[in-house]
């Protein structure tokens, strides 16, 4: 890995804790897991995908910000630790999550959605077998990101943290954001390219801008692995009231399409600043969460399970909601409904990771 010194003041990041887990950070990524597979469930199976009852708005709102951002963050922050994989192999850890998410691709949509054709199924127009085939969704953003990271290792300070880390990454950050309005659906339809560009309405988690929350992770490490920072929580919140405050402003008084374009997938400035901040929040408050329900030892064995076994847990719950519109149909069903049945996913989910845990363990 090729080391980099940007100058200004420097932190050892061999300081950084490294040895043990970061058990408050598993449990966030744990309920994230968990909002989204109950999202999933309403998304799926549930009238106008659940947003038109307040109880349906709650869930499919816990299954945005404190989901895929956090886990996307929370990637990136561990990918800083100083013993973290080398670039070769974070390059085939990467194409190997962008191919198996194609691969889910087959198994939770396609094969489904072509037997529910052949039965003359009631499906949404924009349902078909190649397009959710060619979807993009957070498998293939993992795979990019973690592509993508590796290769920004290479210019960061291998021992050092120093100001110009700072303002690399921050960089990053803004001109990802800036530019990923410009650059949406410019090149017409190209499989190729949708992972990155693509504004469809089966490309959920476009590179531009998703890559950020990882980014945005890297940059968080420095407080979050470092021991040595005091206070840190505190700071946290009140960064994150900040940003959270500027990012509402920006959304509400600004008409300019690159600050406040799109949806939850495709957002401007404004919102993934208003995310930005939530985490900030939500990451110390989560940590206050663990703290005082040690005594409920058990859910957090299980958050800490699913956290371990994200990719695996992830391709099970989907292949489960996949092959349940076979059953269930697609947008039916009342929101208590779907939220029954998303409960009932997450118990299948949990067994059957546990059953493949086993097995792996069993055979390697």
């Amino acid at each position: 890995m090729v080391s980099g010194h940007f100058g200004g003041k420097e932190k050892n990041i061999s300081d950084f804790k490294q040895s043990k887990r970061i058990e408050y950070l598993d449990f966030a990524r744990g309920l994230a897991i968990l909002f989204m597979i109950l999202q999933h469930s309403l998304v799926v199976y549930a009238v106008d995908g659940g947003e038109t009852s307040l109880l349906g708005g709650i869930f499919v709102l816990l299954g945005t910000a404190p989901a895929a951002p956090v886990f996307m963050v929370i990637m990136g922050l561990f990918f800083m630790r100083p013993k973290t994989i080398g670039v070769s192999y974070g390059i085939k850890r990467g194409l190997t999550l962008i191919a198996l998410g194609y691969v889910l691709n087959v198994f939770r949509f396609y094969v489904p959605i072509l037997i529910a054709t052949k039965f003359h199924a009631n499906l949404p127009e924009f349902m078909t077998p190649v397009s959710f085939l060619l979807s993009v969704d957070i498998l293939q953003l993992a795979g990019l990101s973690l592509i993508f990271m590796s290769l920004i290792r290479c210019f960061l300070p291998t021992h050092q943290w120093t100001r110009g880390t700072w303002i690399f990454l921050i960089l990053i950050i803004m001109i990802v954001l800036i530019i990923s309005p410009l650059l949406w659906g410019k090149f017409g339809y190209n499989p190729s390219l949708s992972p990155f560009f693509g504004d469809g309405e089966t490309i959920f988690f476009p590179f531009f801008p998703w890559v950020v929350y990882p980014v945005f992770g890297m940059l968080l490490s420095h407080f979050l692995l470092n021991p040595k920072e005091k206070f840190i929580f505190k700071k946290l919140v009140i960064t994150g009231l900040l940003v959270t405050f500027i990012g509402a402003v920006l959304w509400t008084q600004v008409s300019n399409a690159i600050i406040v374009q799109g949806d939850y997938h495709r957002s401007g400035l404004a919102v993934h600043f208003v995310i930005i901040g939530f985490i900030l929040i939500w990451l110390p408050l989560c940590k206050i969460i663990f703290n005082q329900t040690r005594d409920f030892s058990f859910i957090h064995k299980i958050l800490l399970f699913w956290s371990k076994n994200t990719t695996v847990i992830y391709f099970i719950q989907w292949v489960l909601y996949g092959w349940g519109i076979l059953i269930f149909g697609c947008e039916l069903l009342s929101v208590p409904a779907s939220l029954f049945i998303g409960v009932v996913m997450c118990l299948l989910s949990h067994a059957l990771t546990r059953i493949f845990v086993k097995l792996k363990r069993k055979y390697q």
